[in-house]
């Protein structure tokens, strides 16, 4: 009961923050908003309907947006791994996400919010593990 209730609290706690940093970053930057608008109208036309699930394939730049926003603002600063060999440094390793992410040896200025990054010809220059919005596998969590 305590392990669902730490998975429910945390899910939900980290999909909040998240939110907030893509509603800050949105805020700070009305160019990207506008362009998030226009995609969501475009999609969307005349009609007063929600969005629904269907719908979510074609906000391809809101998802560069999300992630964009979750490479400066991750989830999790930093991750820990057990190692399972015998090594002389310990048997932990931690990864600094969050120092990787604004990394300016991998990211070209990487303070700056742009979701351009993220578009898919830009995804296939970056290096495999450049951005791990969670961890790597990219839906591997807790």
């Amino acid at each position: 009961m305590e392990e669902t209730q730490t998975m429910i609290i945390t899910g939900t706690n980290s999909t909040i923050n998240s939110e907030c940093f893509v509603m800050l970053m949105l805020a700070m930057h009305p160019d990207i908003q506008q362009k998030v608008y226009e995609e969501i109208s475009k999609i969307m036309g005349k009609s007063d309907r929600d969005i629904d699930v269907k719908d979510l394939d074609q906000l391809t730049y809101l998802e560069c947006v999300i992630k964009e926003t979750l490479r400066l603002f991750p989830i999790g600063m930093v991750i820990g791994r057990s190692i399972d060999r015998n090594l002389a440094l310990g048997s932990t390793v931690l990864i600094p996400i969050m120092y990787m992410q604004r990394n300016s040896k991998i990211w070209p200025d990487p303070l700056k919010f742009n979701p351009d990054r993220f578009l898919p010809e830009e995804i296939n220059k970056q290096e495999q593990y450049a951005f791990m919005s969670f961890s790597v596998p990219p839906r591997n969590c807790i």
